[in-house]
């Protein structure tokens, strides 16, 4: 359970800290609320199943927050292997 759930080390000349696209899925922190990082972490992010009241889409950045106690499924990785034969066409 992490505290420090978006910081990000690294120079800032490297440009943003996550891809676009990139997805935080159902993380759980010792914090009763993770706030959203700041608008330069990165654009076009999803965030979904956080423990957090923080709604801002900082700057336009396209964010995705989507609030959710318990999100299904809990893994990801999991849930896309198992619905795989469901999906993609052998």
């Amino acid at each position: 359970m992490g505290t420090r759930v978006f910081e990000a080390s690294g120079d800032v000349s490297w440009g943003t800290h996550t891809a676009r696209w990139a997805t935080f899925h159902n993380l759980d922190a010792r914090l009763i609320s993770i706030l959203l990082p700041t608008p330069d972490f990165g654009p076009l992010m999803n965030f979904v199943g956080l423990p957090t009241a923080d709604m801002a889409d900082p700057k336009g950045q396209a964010w995705w927050v989507e609030l959710m106690s318990n999100p299904y499924p809990q893994n990801l990785y999991f849930g896309f292997k198992a619905t795989k034969p469901k999906r993609v066409p052998a």
